[in-house]
């Protein structure tokens, strides 16, 4: 592999990088940055812009170099059919994310790459780290990490691990074989496509920290509608795939707990009907006892708590 800093050769495989983005021009070109500061230098850079309206495409256009191309698409909100379009288009053996909010260490391909390449897994995932907007470490807010390699379905299933997006690398043709992200998930389409990836095939897992994910009050994550229901349909997706028997345990007690705090919601919202539903049907397909009574003890306080 092309040492840190030297030119590569014809030898050294392409990483295409895939980064979505909207209405971050800012954020977007200290991401950028953190790529061109990379110790791997055979990468292009696709930026996919979902129709921004502040200065993404002007400062994305006026960069000077010949890896970074610019997709350009109608406003859309759907994550994964932005990310999609990205590897439509793309070049390179191998695939990497990074959102417009995040940063990557420099070895970050490096690392991942050598890694990847003295295995016999398909894809590859790192530690991350989670900061301020100036650049402060913070807790995590949810998922946890660890360097497990190997078919990790039932430990994503079990949440003993977490394989964040902004580490992945992955081999084109095994993305490919599992269908890309599922653009009818308008929110948790990294978790829905993290199973499918550790159900097809062996990953490996650096322990090293190499991305950076930044807490802002903007990010998605913390501005998703009915982020319980969304969670619920993947692990409903996991459950309808699974033939092991303990994974479908797994699966189907994960979707039920996400139903029930979709219960919660809802009941707080004062959403009596659904909520109601929703609290039965997570009873009805095993969410665990103490999950469903916090679920349903909060959704009420919190009703109740509206109406005083």
């Amino acid at each position: 592999m092309t040492p840190s800093g030297a030119e590569t050769s014809g030898i050294d495989p392409l990483v295409t990088i895939v980064l979505p983005t909207f209405n971050r021009a800012d954020m977007l070109m200290e991401a950028v940055e953190s790529i061109i500061a990379q110790t791997y230098r055979r990468w292009e850079l696709l930026v996919v812009d979902d129709g921004s309206t502040d200065a993404t495409i002007e400062r994305v256009e006026r960069l000077a170099d010949s890896r970074i191309k610019l997709v350009r698409l109608a406003h859309s909100g759907n994550i994964s059919r932005v990310r999609n379009a990205g590897v439509a288009a793309a070049t390179g053996e191998y695939l990497a994310f990074l959102d417009s909010d995040d940063l990557w260490l420099p070895r970050r391909l490096e690392t991942q790459l050598r890694a990847l390449q003295s295995s016999q897994a398909s894809w590859c995932y790192a530690n991350i780290r989670h900061i301020d907007r100036a650049g402060a470490p913070v807790p995590f807010r949810a998922g946890r990490f660890r360097a497990l390699s190997g078919r990790i379905a039932a430990q994503l299933l079990n949440d003993q691990t977490g394989a964040f997006i902004v580490t992945w690398l992955v081999r084109r043709r095994l993305f490919d074989e599992v269908g890309g992200f599922d653009e009818g998930l308008l929110t948790h389409g990294d978790l829905d496509l993290a199973l499918r990836l550790s159900e097809a095939a062996d990953v490996v897992a650096v322990s090293e920290v190499l991305a950076l994910i930044r807490d802002h009050p903007s990010r998605t994550t913390l501005t998703r509608a009915h982020p319980h229901e969304s969670a619920a349909m993947i692990f409903k997706k996991a459950l309808d795939r699974c033939r092991d028997p303990a994974c479908a345990r797994l699966a189907r007690r994960r979707w039920a707990n996400h139903l029930a705090s979709a219960a919660c919601d809802r009941l707080a919202s004062g959403d009596i009907a659904k909520g109601g539903g929703l609290l039965w049907r997570s009873l009805i397909h095993g969410a665990s006892p103490p999950h469903w009574l916090r679920s349903l003890a909060t959704g009420s306080l919190r009703l109740l708590g509206q109406h005083r």
